[in-house]
């Protein structure tokens, strides 16, 4: 059997919907919130993880192949001949975007090999 519901009926239940609605919506977006900060937290973890691990399993190097352990900072002069004639050295080799441990400044001749930290033979 159809019930009429007076205007102010309707009206009282489309409010409760729409209310229902909006909480419905609310629940959802924290929800979300929640996995997004445990979805973050689980990066983050994983990252330290792995920053243990490869700290853990980084192959040693022997003392006999360590060059230095506190860096080298070292100028010596580059003299190229070709057919008796000296070649110029050209400038800012190993200098751009990023400063490359051997690079030149100017056309002297003169090679910088600045190394920081622990410096292996085979660097």
């Amino acid at each position: 059997m159809d019930v009429q519901l007076s205007k102010k009926e309707r009206r009282e239940q489309k409010y409760a919907r729409k209310e229902q609605e909006r909480s419905g919506r609310e629940k959802k977006r924290a929800f979300r919130k929640i996995g997004g900060v445990v979805a973050f937290a689980l990066v983050i973890a994983g990252g330290i993880a792995g920053l243990w691990w490869y700290a853990s399993h980084a192959p040693r190097t022997a003392e006999e192949d360590i060059i230095s352990k506190n860096g080298i900072h070292w100028h010596p002069h580059l003299a190229i001949f070709i057919e008796g004639k000296e070649q110029e050295i050209p400038t800012n080799i190993g200098i751009g975007v990023t400063h490359n441990p051997i690079h030149t400044h100017d056309a002297s001749g003169e090679i910088h090999l600045e190394f920081s930290g622990l410096v292996k033979k085979d660097t």
